[in-house]
C-alpha cells in the first residue's frame, strides 16, 4: 500500500506512450504469420537454442517478430519459445486458464544483451486432445499483441531512462536491476504490481482490453462509473483491476485502486485518443454513503464535531442524523 502512494505520482509523470506504427506493425505480424497453423504439440517440442525449446510454430512466429523488428529499424530481439513440461499442456483436462484461445505462459523483458533488446515469450504446447475446432485465432492474436505491448513499454521505458540520464542502454538496465521502485527483489507479487513501470505496463493492458470492446467515448464513460461494486459489468477491463484488489486487499488499497488504475488508463487513453485534457478529465468521485442509524449518539456527536458543526452536545440522534445529513 505504502509503495502504491509513493509510486503513484511517479506513475503519472512516466507513463509510457508506445508509437503507434510499431503495436498495428507487430500485431499485423503476428496475424499474418498464421503460427497457430504450423506443428506445435507437445510431442513438437524441440531444443531451438542451448537452453530453449521450442516446436516449429513458435519458431515461424520468432522469425516473422524478428523480420519486422528489423523493417521498423529497431534494437529489438524476440526469442519464442515453449515449455516442455508437459504440465502445461494446453488441452481440455489441463490447467484451464486460458484455453482453447490463450497460448501464452509467460513473457518478460529481458534488457540489453549484445547490442538487441531481449523479449522473451514462452507458449504452452498443445496437448494431444486439443479441440482445435473451438480455437479462436483472433482471441489469440489480441492476446499475445497485448502481452507483447507489455513488454515494449519496458522497453521504452529503458530507453527513456537511459536518455534522461546520459547512460548507455547497458548502465541504464544494470541501475534498473538494483532499483526495488523498477525491479522486484522479492518472489511477492504484491511487490511486482506495485512498481510504478508495471502499474504503467498493466495500464496498457487495460486500455486495449477496453478499446477491443467499446468505443473511445464508451471506454472512457466505464473508466469514469468504475468501482469495485459493479466490476462485474466490464468483465473486458475487470481481469486486470481485479488482479490488483485480490493482491491489495485491504479497503483502503480497493478505494484507491478504483480511482488509481483507472486513472491511469484514462490518461493513457487521452494519448492513444488525442482528446484535450479537459475532455478526460475524471468526474470527482462522489462521498461514500454512510448509514448513521448504525451510529451510537456518542459517535454521531463526535463526527458532528469534526464536520464543525456547532451545538450538537444537547442533540437526539434523530437531530444528529438530520444535521448530518
Amino acid at each position: 500500500m505504502k509503495q502504491l502512494l509513493e509510486n503513484w505520482r511517479k506513475f503519472v509523470n512516466e507513463i509510457t506512450t508506445l508509437p503507434q506504427q510499431h503495436m498495428a506493425a507487430f500485431k499485423e505480424a503476428i496475424s499474418d504469420s498464421k503460427f497457430w497453423e504450423m506443428d506445435h504439440y507437445i510431442d513438437d517440442v524441440d531444443f531451438i537454442t542451448d537452453d530453449e525449446s521450442g516446436t516449429p510454430a513458435s519458431e515461424f512466429l520468432m522469425d516473422a517478430l524478428n523480420k519486422t523488428a528489423t523493417e521498423l529499424g529497431t534494437e529489438l530481439y524476440f526469442l519464442v519459445g515453449v515449455s516442455d513440461d508437459e504440465e502445461y499442456a494446453l488441452g481440455p483436462n489441463g490447467i484451464p486458464y486460458g484455453y482453447p484461445d490463450n497460448w501464452l505462459l509467460r513473457a518478460s523483458y529481458q534488457g540489453p544483451q549484445k547490442g538487441k533488446h531481449v523479449i522473451w515469450i514462452q507458449f504452452r504446447p498443445l496437448a494431444e486432445d486439443f479441440e482445435m475446432g473451438k480455437f479462436n485465432s483472433n482471441e489469440l492474436v489480441k492476446a499475445l499483441s497485448r502481452t507483447l505491448n507489455h513488454e515494449l513499454v519496458h522497453y521504452y521505458q529503458l530507453k527513456k531512462q537511459a536518455a534522461n540520464k546520459g547512460l548507455s542502454d547497458e548502465e541504464a538496465w544494470a541501475e534498473l536491476e538494483k532499483d526495488p521502485r523498477q525491479l522486484p527483489q522479492d518472489d511477492k507479487e504484491q511487490t511486482y504490481l506495485g512498481l510504478h513501470n508495471e502499474i504503467d505496463a498493466y495500464a496498457h493492458e487495460a486500455a486495449e482490453q477496453l478499446l477491443d470492446k467499446y468505443s473511445p467515448k464508451e471506454a472512457l464513460n466505464i473508466i469514469r462509473q468504475l468501482s469495485p461494486k459493479n466490476l462485474e459489468q466490464y468483465p473486458q477491463v475487470s481481469s486486470i483491476i481485479k488482479r490488483y484488489m485480490s493482491v491489495f486487499i485491504t479497503m483502503d488499497a480497493i478505494v484507491l485502486l478504483a480511482v488509481f488504475l483507472p486513472l491511469g488508463v484514462l490518461i493513457l487513453m487521452s494519448r492513444y485518443l488525442k482528446v484535450s485534457e479537459e475532455e478526460v478529465q475524471p468526474e470527482p468521485t462522489p462521498e461514500p454513503q454512510v448509514d448513521l442509524s448504525s451510529h451510537t449518539v456518542k459517535e454521531l456527536r463526535a463526527l458532528a464535531k469534526e464536520r464543525g458543526l456547532k451545538g450538537v452536545s444537547q442533540l437526539k440522534k434523530a437531530d444528529l442524523i438530520k444535521r448530518l445529513q
